[in-house]
């Protein structure tokens, strides 16, 4: 109780198979995150800029919610609420068939089978971490595109 007090918990077993652990983080990984973070948002202010105003703050507020949630120091699934929320908005941004198919792949993989499923695999957390960011991402190259597309 003293060290949960004081903010001090011990360290989890590494052994635990959803536990994930390094000795050390690499001194390059913090900056190289930011920089992609601030390119991904020049990018998308770049991509934007000629849209007309709601479509450009819709957009921005969805890509931004996702850039946030990828690239900040954690991951957690309330993160991602906001995107999850403007997700269904892809039906009228990009063709109804790539929407489906990126909305798909956020929700299935949330779905209690699926991740079931995920948890089987080795390191069940790193999995479903992994999955969530690689769908995150490609959510984010669909708006990149739907953004390229309404600018043109």
């Amino acid at each position: 109780l003293g060290y949960t007090a004081l903010g001090h918990l011990p360290m989890p077993d590494p052994e635990l198979p959803q536990i994930v652990y390094h000795d050390y983080i690499p001194a390059w990984l913090s900056p190289s995150i930011v920089l992609t973070a601030l390119v991904l948002i020049a990018a998308f202010a770049h991509a934007l800029a000629p849209l007309r105003g709601d479509l450009r703050r819709g957009l921005g507020l969805f890509a931004l919610s996702i850039i946030l949630a990828l690239m900040g120091p954690l991951g957690w699934l309330h993160y991602y609420v906001v995107p999850m929320l403007l997700l269904p908005g892809l039906l009228g941004l990009l063709p109804f068939r790539a929407a489906l198919v990126l909305i798909a792949v956020v929700l299935v993989p949330s779905l209690n089978v699926a991740f079931a499923a995920i948890s089987l695999l080795p390191w069940p957390i790193a999995n479903y971490t992994w999955i969530m960011c690689a769908d995150w991402t490609a959510v984010l190259a669909g708006l990149y595109v739907a953004a390229r597309r309404a600018g043109h």
